[in-house]
């Protein structure tokens, strides 16, 4: 079983290096989808589900996946991949929240892509939260300059500064992006 197993891998890394990998342009985007939350080592059915719209985000004190993002060519066949989000919250108090992330995005083949990076995040008064992101897509042409992306994303967040608890979040998100 563990044969046939690494036979199926070796073979589905041979033919992804075979094909044709995408170039990468510089593009700026919105993403948004659904996200699954889950407090880390609980051992419980104690999930959240969250319908992610671009440009709602709490940064660390609801840390969903980044609305705005951008991809830079380095070469061929990898990209940077910086993120954001912002908020300013006021009801009984005030909070800015702002969460950014930096990326390493790589053409397996032909529009698919994996990806990996760590996470920072801000609430005001609170501190700074860090975190490690890891995804895997599929990229491709939509209409004219606009492209789109369907990808699976998964979060870690640590919650070392008590702003908030650990978490890790999976995602499935939908963006789109236009080249500059």
């Amino acid at each position: 079983m563990r044969k046939t197993s690494l036979f199926i891998v070796a073979a589905i890394g041979l033919a992804a290096t075979g094909a044709r990998a995408q170039a990468w342009e510089t593009d700026l985007g919105l993403q948004g989808g659904f996200v699954r939350m889950k407090p880390a080592g609980t051992g419980r059915n104690d999930h959240s589900d969250v319908f992610l719209a671009p440009g709602f985000n709490l940064g660390p004190a609801l840390p969903l996946p980044n609305a705005l993002f951008m991809t830079i060519p380095v070469t061929a066949k990898v990209a940077l991949e910086p993120s954001l989000a912002a908020s300013a919250l006021s009801q009984t108090g005030s909070a800015t929240v702002l969460q950014a992330g930096l990326r390493v995005d790589y053409a397996i083949a032909s529009g698919l892509y994996g990806a990996g990076g760590a996470l920072l995040g801000r609430i005001s008064n609170a501190g700074y939260e860090a975190g490690l992101q890891l995804a895997g897509g599929y990229r491709f042409h939509l209409t004219g300059p606009v492209r789109a992306r369907i990808e699976a994303n998964v979060q870690t967040w640590k919650g070392k500064s008590g702003s908030i608890r650990p978490v890790d979040t999976y995602g499935l998100l939908f963006g789109i992006s236009a080249r500059l």
